[in-house]
């Protein structure tokens, strides 16, 4: 819940890019390919990509993308 309200150095962008954070409240996940919604989630015990726009994240709540500034 920290990330997703703002946290140093990590800046709230609109369109993400790979490697930009995808965030919801209790869940963090890495922008693999923006053009495709994919993104590196690690939900059970086998790391997958998923699409943030599919049912089961949408049902999440709101997504925030962030972007680490040095």
């Amino acid at each position: 819940d920290v990330l997703y309200a703002g946290f140093a150095r990590f800046y709230r962008v609109k369109v993400p890019l790979p490697g930009d954070l995808v965030v919801w409240r209790g869940h963090v996940g890495i922008v693999i390919k923006p053009s495709r919604h994919t993104f590196f989630c690690s939900l059970s015990s086998c790391p997958d990509t998923e699409n943030y726009n599919s049912p089961y994240w949408k049902r999440r709540g709101q997504l925030r993308f962030y972007r680490y500034i040095k």
